[in-house]
């Protein structure tokens, strides 16, 4: 006895080869098989899939009994973090370096070259390339620092409407920046170390009375020249 066995055309699956990705792009993985079923390690059973993120990637295809499979790898290369802003003191300049050699660095104005110098506050643009054709548009924010000087204002009025409502030292000033506030018998009613102390005028969760408190200040500033600032004066609470 003979029985006819018809067996389908071999089918092969091809992904292409491993990739690299830039950071913040994708790229399609397809199966060209009219046709045929797929199931994706990611779950989809779509034909052609969209990844942007690094990992291998696998297909199962089934046709006219047949099956075929493939894999690829996908890389994603990591985009450069963007430079520190940092402060321009009064009066001075401030230079920054990009500190890799690895990526070239082509600022707002065209020039190029991972050093530039600025004398000016404000936000200016700049273009990185790494890799083989990657790239990412940044910005760079130089702020005023100011002169050192912390700015502490002799009253407030801390009845919830919005305005004025909390004690508040303003400046440009360091995580270290102490606020001490007493009464007028010398009682601390508030002690704060911030970068931005202030005090919404309670005691314990309280509201105080109104009246004349005492504050004390220390304080660093980043254009203050590494010296450490000490400040004390009176603040009017008005209800």
């Amino acid at each position: 006895m003979t029985a006819a066995v018809d067996i389908g055309p071999a089918i092969g699956v091809e992904l292409g080869p491993d990739t690299m990705l830039c950071e913040g792009a994708s790229t399609v993985l397809a199966v060209d098989l009219a046709g045929a079923t797929c199931a994706w390690n990611t779950g989809s059973t779509a034909e052609a899939i969209t990844v942007d993120d690094p990992g291998l990637y696998t297909v199962v295809v089934h046709l006219g009994g047949c099956m075929a499979t493939d894999s690829v790898r996908v890389d994603v290369l990591p985009s450069p973090r963007p430079l520190h802003a940092p402060l321009l003191c009064e009066g001075g300049s401030v230079t920054v370096a990009w500190p890799s050699d690895t990526v070239s660095v082509t600022w707002w104005d065209g020039l190029t070259g991972p050093t530039r110098r600025f004398d000016t506050p404000g936000t200016y643009a700049y273009r990185l390339s790494y890799g083989a054709s990657c790239t990412a548009t940044e910005t760079l924010t130089i702020a005023p620092g100011g002169s050192g000087v912390a700015f502490v204002p002799n009253a407030f009025t801390p009845d919830g409407d919005g305005h004025n409502d909390v004690f508040a030292v303003l400046g440009t000033l360091d995580e270290d920046t102490q606020l001490l506030i007493y009464d007028r018998w010398g009682e601390l009613l508030m002690a704060s170390t911030s970068a931005t102390p202030a005090w919404d005028g309670n005691y314990h969760g309280a509201p105080v009375s109104p009246g004349v408190y005492v504050y004390h200040l220390s304080y660093s500033a980043p254009c203050g020249g590494g010296a450490r600032a000490r400040m004390a004066g009176s603040v009017s609470l008005i209800r």
